[in-house]
């Protein structure tokens, strides 16, 4: 997969990063959702990042409209149409997937599929759904929140290359004594300490549960919330010293300690969730993909650090950290600045 996105060159060469990333994931992602043909079909990657970005941009210029004028507005945005071409594309791509699978069905002639178009009837339980709607939807939370948290790792690994030889060390040891299986994913835990500080330094959200009070509440603290009232909880602790000590500083071995200390083995994953690390939110609607999500930049990362090395251009910046609403993201516009 990285052979055609990264190359097979020995020579050092630019790249941009963000746009190679989407597509990565954008493979990975569809190899589980959609199987092996799709999944490196060029139409089906062009598909789904024009949705997730078309969706992106019709959201955020509707919300600068009225509620009640946004169906109006909506008729005359480029982005709109983008969005209806996207859906039309792919129930033609998808829904011919689907007719092929039901034919050799019909034969008898069908393989064993193990993805998530095959699993779908079974979760609809006979009630009628979309499969163009689901695979992108499913696109639009998976593909850019994953690439942009490989992007910020890659970056945190140029600022800070001692953990680089670690990281293939453990890699190297884990594959050899258990092979390619999600228990070496799981065993890879200075990759995942390495995960976990870089989210924890910078979040792709600076808030989490957000919730609106159906009826009127009295918190814990004493705290009156009236009916419709909107709450937010902001990750202030992913930076507070008495959570964290030296906060700001990437420490990626934070949590591979954290992991040896009796009671705290399952507190200190990755795709763990508490009140003092919101990344991924808490509780009952705590993000359901993030096991999905830490599986697949496992993977990725366990590929890119085994085959490649990587830097910033001569002379190039980091890239800075733009702020969207309560978001955070790397510039798009830096991260072209890469050399591997």
């Amino acid at each position: 997969m990285l052979k055609d996105s990264w190359t097979d060159s020995k020579e050092w060469h630019r790249m941009h990063v963000h746009s190679v990333l989407l597509t990565d994931v954008a493979r990975v992602s569809s190899r589980v959702f959609l199987g092996e043909k799709l999944c490196r079909d060029p139409e089906l990657l062009r598909i789904t990042t024009s949705y997730t970005h078309a969706l992106t941009m019709t959201v955020g210029k509707l919300n600068a409209w009225p509620a009640p004028l946004r169906p109006i507005v909506q008729r005359f945005l480029p982005y709109t149409r983008e969005l209806q071409q996207a859906v039309k594309d792919a129930r033609t791509l998808i829904g011919g997937l689907v007719k092929e699978r039901a034919a050799l069905k019909a034969k008898g002639e069908a393989p064993e599929y193990a993805d998530i178009l095959e699993w779908l009837p079974q979760i609809a339980k006979g009630r009628t759904y979309d499969p163009a709607l689901v695979q992108l939807a499913l696109s639009f939370v998976a593909i850019h929140t994953a690439a942009d948290m490989v992007g910020q790792l890659l970056f945190d690994l140029i600022e800070h290359p001692e953990y680089i030889q670690p990281l293939r060390d453990e890699i190297i040891t884990v594959l050899k004594e258990g092979g390619w299986k999600k228990n070496s994913l799981y065993n890879m835990k200075l990759l995942d300490s390495v995960l976990k500080e870089s989210l924890r330094i910078r979040p792709i959200n600076q808030t989490s549960i957000q919730r609106i009070a159906e009826v009127p509440i009295t918190l814990s603290d004493g705290t009156k919330l009236s009916r419709n009232t909107l709450s937010i909880v902001p990750l202030v602790r992913h930076w507070d010293a008495e959570y964290y000590p030296d906060p700001n500083t990437f420490d990626g071995y934070r949590f591979y300690r954290l992991r040896q200390e009796r009671g705290k083995e399952n507190l200190s994953q990755f795709v763990s969730t508490s009140p003092d690390y919101l990344s991924f939110g808490h509780g009952l609607h705590a993000c359901p993909g993030r096991f999905f999500a830490s599986n697949e930049i496992k993977i990725i990362m366990c590929h890119v650090l085994l085959k490649y090395e990587w830097r910033l251009l001569e002379g190039a910046k980091p890239p800075q950290v733009l702020k969207h609403g309560f978001s955070l993201v790397a510039d798009p516009f830096m991260l072209p600045n890469y050399a591997v």
